[in-house]
């Protein structure tokens, strides 16, 4: 499980909204 790949993910979800 990457927890970084996870952060990334939410971060780049943050950013979209």
């Amino acid at each position: 499980m990457d927890f970084i790949l996870f952060s990334v993910r939410v971060k780049m979800n943050s950013a979209k909204y």
